[in-house]
């Protein structure tokens, strides 16, 4: 496993080129560091428009290929325990604008009514889908001007490929606890649609209460 500290230092360096990417520009400020990656806001060379880079800490040759990611590559991390050079597995996107939901329920300006029914609205449309996300939680959501959009499905399960092996379990506390037991299927996205759900409403109504 590569560790986060070495991959920021990586993505602090100049003239930083991904495999079959080429050169990128990274945005050191927007780094951070999560649960089983790194992500970066970044710009490609030669190319429109900025991207989301997350670097999983799992080596390139275990990990998990992602089938809805723009690309697929990987970055060399010099690693500070072996003090060799390994291979991290980098999922490259376009970049999407707007602020984590955990952020706009604890931190922003926006009305919590305001953002239940437009977490309804998108969940909604997720539900009629064929796929499931498979980790629905609040800082996989973005809010925009233009709603709510998920992110960061990695482990989204297909209805067409029931075969898939890439199987994610979701983020603990927005994901069932038997999920495990189960094969991935359709419904692993009703329980956190229904907890986040149940979670904004309240907070609308007490908020008003408390007004």
């Amino acid at each position: 496993m590569l560790s986060a500290i070495d991959i920021i230092h990586t993505l602090h360096k100049e003239n930083l080129s991904i495999d079959s990417i080429g050169a990128v520009d990274i945005c050191t400020s927007s780094i951070f560091a999560g649960d089983n990656s790194v992500v970066a806001r970044c710009r490609i060379r030669g190319t429109d428009g900025d991207f989301l880079l997350k670097c999983l800490y799992a080596p390139y040759a275990t990990a998990m290929q992602c089938r809805h990611a723009l690309c697929v590559t990987y970055l060399s991390i010099h690693s500070s325990l072996t003090g060799e050079y390994q291979k991290s597995c980098c999922i490259l996107r376009k970049w999407d604008d707007g602020i984590p939901l955990d952020v706009a329920l604890f931190y922003g300006s926006y009305d919590y009514k305001d953002l239940s029914r437009l977490f309804d609205r998108m969940a909604y449309e997720r539900l009629l889908r064929d796929e499931a996300h498979g980790d629905i939680s609040p800082e996989n959501i973005i809010v925009s001007d233009d709603g709510m959009q998920l992110i960061d499905n990695d482990g989204e399960w297909c209805a067409y490929n029931e075969q898939d092996t890439n199987i994610e379990y979701g983020t603990p506390g927005f994901a069932h606890t038997h999920r495990t037991m189960s094969p991935p299927s359709k419904v692993v996205d009703d329980y956190p649609i229904a907890l986040l759900s149940t979670l904004i409403a309240a907070m609308g109504h007490y908020a008003a209460e408390a007004q």
